[in-house]
């Protein structure tokens, strides 16, 4: 079961993995967690976009982006294609972006 524990106001979250491990994730991990969130909500699961359009979507540095799309896979948050051009969430990283997508907007 995944836990939360606010550390800041949209700093950080540490978030408990089913595995046991804990993990301060960033702002840009939540950022993506969020922006990949409203793509499953308004279309559906499991919330795929290019990461083009991820990279387009956040004020970011791509490489920056890149690197948390990397940690928020090797988590199990986060899932890609093969061609590692597409990026979606799993379940486990749609109850991780949850609290914060049901009470306000993110891009």
């Amino acid at each position: 079961m995944t836990g939360y524990e606010f550390k800041g106001p949209g700093i950080k979250r540490n978030i408990i993995l089913a595995s046991g491990n804990e993990h301060d994730m960033d702002e840009t991990e939540l950022q993506i967690l969020n922006l990949l969130a409203r793509e499953w909500k308004f279309k559906g699961p499991p919330g795929i976009l290019d990461v083009s359009d991820i990279v387009a979507a956040l004020p970011t540095a791509p490489s920056d982006i890149l690197e948390a799309l990397k940690s928020l896979f090797e988590l199990g948050l986060v899932d890609m294609n093969s061609l590692k051009t597409s990026a979606f969430l799993t379940p486990e990283g749609y109850e991780a972006a949850g609290e914060d997508n049901s009470s306000r907007d993110h891009t």
